[in-house]
């Protein structure tokens, strides 16, 4: 544990940011598995907005949320053909 008093500080903001930025990643892959199983076009929608979102705010890099988002279409095109 920390001695000087602003890395205590800091050390327990990091550990809330974190708590914080991994239940918007969870909230994130629930989202995803509902529009997998739903295939509406308002879901997808709402993940492509949350996914944006995360990325903006830096809790998941750009790159990551172009990736979900291009996964996603990717799957629900493949299921659609079968």
């Amino acid at each position: 544990m920390a001695n000087i008093k602003a890395n205590v500080k800091s050390s327990k903001k990091s550990k809330i940011v974190y708590a914080l930025n991994k239940t918007k990643k969870n909230n994130l892959k629930k989202l995803i598995k509902l529009a997998l199983t739903t295939k509406k076009a308002s879901d997808i929608n709402n993940v492509y907005k949350f996914a944006d979102s995360l990325a903006q705010k830096h809790v998941i890099h750009k790159n990551k949320a172009s990736n979900i988002k291009s996964k996603l279409i990717k799957t629900i095109n493949k299921n659609e053909k079968k």
